[in-house]
């Protein structure tokens, strides 16, 4: 009947309506992180310059632990706002998953290796995967792994397994 095709088409508006709206809020809410880590990288950047004209090496070195921690933070911010949107596809590439892991350590916990027991399979072992987001979700497992481990504690042991058709 004539009002069955109405109610129809008022509910197919509605649903496209909220469809739009819901599209907004998630694209207002993307715009609003990247410019927030936008503004906060500024002034950070201009803190590390700062720093050079430090004479006390030890408050140095503590206020730029403390900016390197504020753009990780960002960094994982924006990339984890890449990895809930939707629309993201996997950036896949042939990647040493020994080398990532090593690299990983070296660079993001440096001052923490001692803690870091990286167990390692011998000669190199490739796959195909997106790196960033492997690399950020290995480094949030580490960064846990240490912040709830007491620091007299055993290393907190970082392994890589091959095992038929899976990597561990």
């Amino acid at each position: 009947t004539f009002q069955d095709i109405t109610d129809t088409e008022n509910v197919e508006r509605a649903l496209r309506e909220r469809n739009e709206a819901l599209e907004t809020a998630d694209q207002v809410k993307v715009d609003f992180v990247h410019h927030v880590s936008y503004e906060l990288r500024s002034p950070l950047t201009r803190a590390k310059v700062a720093l050079e004209f430090l004479d006390d090496e030890q408050v140095k070195r503590n206020l730029l632990d403390d900016i390197r921690e504020m753009e990780r933070l960002i960094a994982d911010l924006l990339e984890s706002e890449r990895m809930n949107v939707g629309h993201t596809t996997l950036r896949r590439t042939l990647v040493d998953l020994s080398a990532m892991l090593t690299g990983l350590v070296r660079e993001e916990f440096q001052e923490q290796a001692a803690r870091i027991e990286l167990k390692l399979p011998p000669g190199v072992v490739v796959r195909e995967v997106d790196e960033v987001r492997l690399r950020l979700i290995a480094k949030n497992l580490i960064e846990n792994a240490l912040r709830y481990t007491p620091p007299d504690a055993a290393p907190v042991a970082v392994e890589l397994t091959v095992k038929p058709g899976m990597v561990l």
